[in-house]
């Protein structure tokens, strides 16, 4: 990689790194540890690779500092206790977005797997959930109790067994992380094949919804953490799998890290949804709509918890800062980011604005073009009245000119594009999704004008600086 590609990749990292140091006292360790492992990741990779560049000795001196900020003697304060599940975990979803929408399609797929293997294997229960089981299941099917397996012992000894039980089956698919990715993917359809085989069991039993409104009592927030637990052992695989820059074993600590605070995450899940499903969920007398009430706020909690608020807190940190002082670099990047990740408005709307004016300036420049080669633009009744020379000047200079004016036109709606697009991702929470050009019209309108104006006005400069070098050349000969 080159010296400037590696640059203009990371320096807003950097910057980040800069502002992270100076506010070092309010930032929890852990955050600043993975800051820390990234930056001397870069450190060592710049100085293998432009070990005299200058941007080695700025990041020798940047982890310096992280460096003794990090290891400077100071007391954990008791709020982190809080704001361990109120700050860190949310961000960590945040950055492992991606992952658990990977854990959650592998376990609906699975569960589809089970639905499909039941319907057409009426032995495939049996395989899955046991003999055992499933004659227990019928038993108090028949005697009229199909939900009797969540009262058949003491409700203190089931809540504790089964909290203790959901907690190793989520550190399980954690853990088979370091065998790679492969392995909580195999877990996980493991997992997601019996829930999809027991529910089907139960709907060619006529008995789906008291099943599901006993089962997901407890499960909204069980099978949920599982998918969660999922995504933290997928972050641990990939941590040897896809390494990137970094060395695989860098690459496999960070991604433990990461898994470790996720699986932390879910432990008061499964401590919850152990009391519903050793105390509540016995209790099938209670009325439909309190459990169905129960199961949807269990399931929005869910939703907002690790995915909401993960969103609300780091999405508008992702957005560019219209107003700061950058290099010429910084600001090429930033620009480039921006646009790669809004490329498809960005070319909705140069389709949209631009491809006219590319039609109508590619008339012009044709025009300039016919002139030049068959030597005039004028019909043969103005030639006979002007002179063929300047029948080929006048056509050439307007062409030429038409030309210049649709290049201003042209990199002016290009700029007020890319302004009113940033400013309106900067203001609006939602950034850009589902925007049109109705939404952009008063920015971009109000950007065009400016970016017209300023054009106009180092236009008129530039003329202003011709004609007086003109004056001083014509002064100098007499």
């Amino acid at each position: 990689m080159k010296e400037v590609q590696f640059i203009r990749r990371n320096i807003e990292r950097w910057k980040d790194t800069e502002t992270l140091v100076e506010a070092a006292a309010k930032q929890s360790p852990d955050r600043l540890a993975d800051v820390y492992v990234e930056l001397t990741a870069d450190l060592a990779f710049a100085q293998t690779h432009y070990p005299q560049s200058r941007i080695t000795i700025y990041l020798n001196n940047l982890a310096s500092a992280l460096h003794n900020e990090i290891y400077r003697n100071k007391r954990e304060k008791w709020s982190r206790v809080v704001t361990f599940w109120t700050d860190e975990v949310p961000d960590v979803m945040w950055q492992s977005r991606r992952l658990l929408l990977a854990s959650f399609v592998i376990f609906m797929l699975s569960v589809l797997v089970g639905i499909v293997s039941t319907l057409g294997d009426a032995s495939f229960p049996q395989l899955i959930l046991g003999q055992d089981y499933m004659d227990m299941t019928m038993e108090n099917i028949r005697k009229g109790t199909p939900m009797a397996v969540y009262d058949s012992d003491n409700e203190s000894a089931m809540f504790l067994g089964i909290t203790i039980n959901n907690v190793m089956v989520s550190f399980n698919i954690f853990v088979s992380g370091v065998l790679t990715s492969f392995f909580p993917g195999l877990l996980l359809l493991q997992n997601g094949v019996m829930v999809g085989t027991f529910t089907t069991f139960f709907y060619q039993q006529g008995m789906l919804g008291e099943a599901l409104l006993a089962i997901m009592l407890h499960g909204t927030l069980e099978l949920s953490s599982i998918v969660v637990a999922g995504a933290a052992g997928l972050a641990m695989g990939n941590g040897w799998l896809f390494p990137g820059t970094y060395s695989r074993l860098t690459s496999f600590r960070m991604g433990a890290k990461r898994g470790v605070k996720i699986i932390t995450g879910t432990i008061p899940l499964f401590i919850i949804a152990g009391f519903i499903e050793g105390y509540v969920t016995r209790h099938t007398e209670l009325p439909d709509v309190l459990r169905l009430s129960f199961i949807l706020l269990s399931a929005a909690f869910v939703i907002f918890y690790f995915i909401i608020l993960p969103f609300k807190r780091n999405h508008d940190a992702n957005k560019q800062q219209l107003y700061k002082e950058r290099t010429f670099g910084e600001k090429f990047s930033v620009t480039f980011a921006f646009l790669r990740q809004n490329w498809k408005l960005w070319l909705q709307l140069s389709c949209y604005l631009l491809l006219p004016l590319c039609l109508v300036q590619a008339l012009a420049l044709n025009a300039m073009a016919g002139g030049i080669i068959e030597g005039g633009m004028l019909s043969e009744s103005v030639g006979d009245i002007m002179p063929s020379e300047l029948q080929d000047g006048a056509g050439y200079l307007v062409s030429y000119l038409a030309l210049i004016l649709f290049n201003y036109v042209g990199v002016s709606i290009l700029v007020a594009m890319l302004y009113s697009m940033m400013r309106y991702d900067r203001d609006h929470a939602g950034g850009l999704s589902g925007v049109a050009f109705a939404d952009l019209k008063q920015m971009f309108f109000k950007g065009l004008r400016r970016a017209l104006l300023l054009l106009f006005a180092l236009s008129l400069l530039t003329i202003l600086y011709f004609v007086i070098i003109l004056l001083l050349v014509s002064l100098s000969l007499w």
